[in-house]
């Protein structure tokens, strides 16, 4: 199974967003992850737009394997900011023939990629 979800940090000029991809198999796990440096972007919208958009091209760059999970880093629960784009970034994602997986359940986005871009 491949687990891949990114999340972002936010510094005075610039925002983090690193993808984390982890691979487990019975006899074989795999971490990788890939960062990115950008200017600092005016919304929370736009951060997480570009993290659904580094997710599913890092999906997409693996060939689109149906033995995965898309993880966001998106709130449903309407006391959080990114749930304003939780409607929308589910109804892309459900474009990949995946069902995502957003908080609480989004792990590899919500503290793998998050652990990593905090480094």
């Amino acid at each position: 199974m491949i687990y891949i979800g990114t999340d972002s940090v936010v510094h005075k000029n610039h925002v983090v967003y690193v993808t984390a991809v982890v691979e487990i198999k019975p006899d074989y796990q795999k971490i990788t992850s890939t960062r990115v440096v950008e200017p600092h972007v005016a919304s929370l919208s736009q951060r997480m737009w570009r993290e659904y958009s580094l997710t599913v091209d890092a999906w997409t760059s693996l060939g689109s394997p149906q033995d995965c999970e898309l993880h966001f880093d998106v709130n449903p629960n309407k006391r959080y900011k990114s749930s304003k784009v939780y409607k929308q970034i589910k109804a892309a994602a459900n474009l990949t023939q995946h069902a995502p997986k957003f908080k609480p359940d989004s792990w590899c986005a919500t503290h793998l990629a998050d652990r990593l871009a905090r480094k």
